[in-house]
């Protein structure tokens, strides 16, 4: 069966002035303003965070959708309130935040931000674009060039893109494949964002052919990390707080 030809949306591609080094999910607690502030203070420039909606469809910061590993509790997310969310302890006391707080840290200390979009209901897709947006236009108070919106989902990627033409976005595989090349030109995406393991100089020299810029998750080596970067990678996402800032030459 033939692929079905992507069509490009209208929009001007946006540019980030992102380091060689992002924070993953920042320190642990993992994804709660206690755990980005211990990556900000650690050097950290940028950090990459997790979206996901709440029951009443609000924007949180969290990985997984389900509780267990990080709150020690049973449920989901998603079929939590806000409220209820709020009570958990993610660790250290630290609570999980909302959009509308990570913005606002984000701001006050001058942190980049790459937000991930973990939500493919289709149902919702509409909802986060348009909860993202007026978070954006409410509390973002940064240059454009210190936000990436990201997803492995095209639709909400195309969503995000429909309600704001200049924004960067980074479109995510795994594994990787040469068709996200044109779907990520066709959504008029900044990035390619692709897992380590696949991370070949053949792929990477692929992805930057077309254009795009290259970033790898997840690196914690400091070799690994500075043979992707070498070879063209844009930068790299990190657990390893020690990579935060460029290895110093000795002299």
């Amino acid at each position: 069966m033939k692929n079905r030809q992507e069509t490009p949306l209208q929009c001007s591609k946006s540019e980030c002035k992102l380091p060689s080094r992002i924070a993953h999910r920042g320190l642990p607690p993992e994804n709660t303003l206690k755990g980005f502030e211990k990556a900000r203070q650690a050097g950290a420039q940028w950090i990459e965070c997790d979206l996901r909606l709440s029951q009443d469809l609000h924007p949180v910061i969290i990985h997984d959708n389900i509780l267990k590993r990080l709150a020690h509790v049973p449920g989901q997310v998603r079929n939590m309130s806000l409220i209820t969310l709020k009570q958990l302890d993610m660790g250290e006391g630290a609570i999980i935040p909302t959009l509308r707080e990570l913005l606002t840290w984000a701001c006050q200390h001058h942190i980049g931000v790459n937000l991930e979009i973990k939500n493919y209901e289709r149902r919702h897709t509409q909802r986060i674009a348009q909860l993202i947006q007026e978070a954006i236009e409410r509390y973002w108070t940064q240059p454009l060039d210190q936000l990436l919106i990201s997803s492995f989902s095209r639709r909400t990627l195309s969503s995000i893109r429909r309600k704001n033409k200049i924004i960067a976005l980074g479109l995510l595989c795994n594994p990787f494949q040469t068709a996200v090349i044109q779907r990520a030109s066709a959504l008029g995406c900044l990035s390619v964002h692709i897992p380590e393991a696949t991370a070949t100089n053949e792929i990477i020299q692929q992805i930057r052919a077309a254009g795009l810029q290259v970033l790898v998750y997840t690196v914690n080596n400091q070799a690994r990390a500075e043979q992707l970067l070498s070879e063209g990678v844009t930068a790299i996402f990190t657990d390893n707080s020690d990579l935060y800032r460029p290895q110093q030459s000795s002299s």
